[in-house]
C-alpha cells in the first residue's frame, strides 16, 4: 500500500552487520537494472526481477552512495514528468458479470505472480450505497456499490479503510478489483477485492 500511495519505488533498509533492503517498484522502473547501474562494490549480494528486489550492502557507510546513485538512475529514467503509475485493466464488467463462475475461471489460471499477473477488472460510474471501515483498527473497507444497470455488489478493500469516512452515499466511482472466492460457513461466494478507486 505504501508503494502505491506514495507513488514512488520503495526501498526498505534494516541495519545489522550489513544493510539489508527490499524494493517494490512503480511506474515501470526495472529495479534489477537500477541496482546494476550502481557501483557493484557497494553490494554483498543483490537480486530480484523488474518489480521487486532484494539487496545487501556492505555496511552503513555505503548507504549514502547507494541512495545517491539509485536516485540519480531513477531521476534519469522518469525524467521531468516524474513517476506516472498506471493500473492495467483487463476488462470492464457490469457488476452482474462479476460472478463466482468467472472467479473460478480466473483462479484456474493461478498461480499468479511475475509473468502471470492476476487479471484486474473495472466497473465504471458505480454509485456508493455503503462504505464501512472494518478490521480491528479500521484499516480495511467494505464498500457496496450499484452500477448503471442497477446491479449491486460488495467489495473488500484491504488497506483502504481511510476512504470509509470520506466516501459519500451516492458518490460516483470507478472501481478496479480482482475476483476471488470467499468461503464462509460452508458457502462459497464471489469476492471482489478492491485494487483501486477513481473518484469522479
Amino acid at each position: 500500500m505504501l508503494t502505491i500511495s506514495a507513488c514512488r519505488p520503495l526501498l526498505l533498509q534494516v541495519f545489522g552487520d550489513h544493510v539489508v533492503g527490499s524494493g517494490r517498484s512503480v511506474g515501470g522502473l526495472h529495479l534489477v537494472q537500477a541496482m546494476d547501474a550502481c557501483d557493484h562494490n557497494l553490494y554483498v549480494k543483490r537480486g530480484g526481477h523488474p518489480q521487486a528486489c532484494g539487496l545487501t550492502l556492505k555496511g552503513e557507510e555505503e548507504v549514502g552512495k547507494f541512495r545517491h546513485e539509485i536516485n540519480t538512475y531513477a531521476a534519469d529514467f522518469f525524467g521531468t514528468a516524474g513517476v506516472v503509475d498506471k493500473l492495467n485493466i483487463d476488462g470492464e464488467l457490469a457488476l452482474a458479470e462479476a460472478t463466482l463462475g468467472l472467479a473460478k475461471e480466473v483462479q484456474a489460471c493461478a498461480p499468479f505472480g511475475e509473468g502471470n499477473r492476476q487479471p484486474v477488472f473495472a466497473t465504471l460510474s458505480a454509485k456508493v450505497i455503503d462504505a464501512v471501515p472494518m478490521g480491528a483498527s479500521g484499516s480495511h473497507l467494505r464498500l457496496q456499490v450499484r452500477d448503471k444497470s442497477g446491479s449491486q455488489a460488495k467489495l473488500i478493500g484491504f488497506g483502504f479503510g481511510d476512504l470509509g469516512s470520506s466516501l459519500k452515499i451516492g458518490e460516483e466511482l470507478d472501481v478496479a478489483y480482482e475476483l476471488g472466492e470467499n468461503i464462509w460457513n460452508g458457502r462459497t461466494e464471489v469476492q471482489l477485492r478492491l485494487v483501486d478507486v477513481r473518484r469522479g
